[in-house]
């Protein structure tokens, strides 16, 4: 934009006669080309900073979100997990909590007054799946819409962790990207650095892409085989996700492919007995704001903190070393800003 601009100013000046008039227009027209590069500059698009939450499972106390991230700076979080209620078809927190629990939702409208904003996340590791119980893409949509309108979310996260009929899912993925004013989020697990994407989850995703369905694409990068470093292991796990999505949405730029892109780690010591530091959880933050990716995430807020030092299993209370309360919902907060504009999703 700006070379063509700044061509068709010089040949415009470069014509003008030299007279004394001609003068007069030549620093005319410098002032105009000076006024027209300040208003490009002034139409660049603003810095944004890359999404990040950390997920929270609700259990039967509703966590203080407002006060953490009053404490924090990070005013996101991902509510988890959905699942069907006694086997129906009927959203509810971890297959129990109704969605409407006047203890979750007074403590979201409080963080919503406040400029934050939540998530609702269903599937996960454990529990009867919605998409299971629910047998139409209709029904599904609808539970999916029922907590997203009880929870005042914004954005919809679909975390396939096993099998789910596809067609079914993604037909109403579909539906809510319709009915709804809301980001949605795929969440599915990598394999290994060297394979990235399970062969069930590239198939969600490009049914997903054959209905033109936009899509975050959130790579669980926890529980992986270590090659090398932890850090190295998780950054190579990323850039291979990125490549299979450059791949079947055909992006020409890569700069496209890392902003559909979402990374999902487990904080402190993961299943498979490696562990995930600060200073990597840092490092992901940076790694997200180079290259501008559509979201960064942790599991969980629930186990961010350091009350079991020293356990050698991953727990789902505590991260299993020493650090400060909240030190990884933190992280998220810190370090430079993004200089792309917002792909997806919303800023946290």
């Amino acid at each position: 934009m700006f070379f063509g601009l700044h061509r068709s100013s010089a040949t415009t000046v470069s014509a003008t006669a030299p007279t004394a008039d001609g003068r007069d227009l030549v620093r005319t027209g410098s002032a105009v080309l000076a006024l027209l590069f300040l208003g490009a500059w002034a139409a660049e698009p603003p810095a944004r900073r890359v999404p990040t939450a950390p997920y929270v499972y609700v259990g039967p106390e509703p966590p203080p979100l407002t006060r953490i991230a009053s404490s924090t700076g990070v005013d996101r979080f991902v509510l988890s997990f959905l699942l069907a209620e006694n086997g129906r078809c009927v959203p509810a927190g971890n297959g129990r909590r109704p969605v409407a629990d006047p203890a979750i939702t007074a403590e979201v409208t409080r963080l919503r007054a406040r400029g934050g904003a939540v998530t609702v996340a269903s599937g996960g590791a454990h529990g009867h799946y919605l998409e299971a119980a629910c047998t139409t893409p209709h029904q599904l949509a609808a539970a999916y819409g029922t907590a997203l309108t009880a929870l005042g979310a914004d954005t919809l996260d679909v975390d396939v962790e096993r099998d789910v009929p596809v067609g079914r899912v993604a037909d109403a993925l579909a539906l809510v990207a319709r009915r709804y004013a809301v980001a949605l989020v795929v969440t599915v697990p990598v394999e290994d650095t060297t394979t990235g994407l399970t062969s069930p989850s590239l198939d969600l995703l490009r049914a997903l892409e054959e209905r033109g369905v936009d899509v975050t694409v959130n790579a669980m990068v926890m529980n992986l085989p270590v090659r090398g470093d932890r850090l190295t292991t998780l950054l190579t796990a990323a850039e291979r996700v990125t490549d299979q999505i450059q791949r079947f949405r055909e992006y020409d730029d890569r700069a496209d492919a890392y902003a559909r892109l979402g990374i999902t780690y487990m904080a402190g010591r993961n299943d498979t007995g490696s562990v995930t530091t600060l200073a990597d959880a840092h490092a992901l933050r940076s790694f997200a704001v180079a290259h501008a990716l559509g979201f960064l995430g942790f599991r969980s807020l629930n186990r961010d903190n350091g009350d079991c030092p020293g356990l050698v299993t991953a727990s789902s209370r505590c991260s299993g070393f020493r650090q400060q309360p909240h030190a990884f919902t933190r992280s998220l907060s810190q370090g430079p800003r993004s200089t792309h504009q917002q792909a997806g999703g919303n800023p946290s």
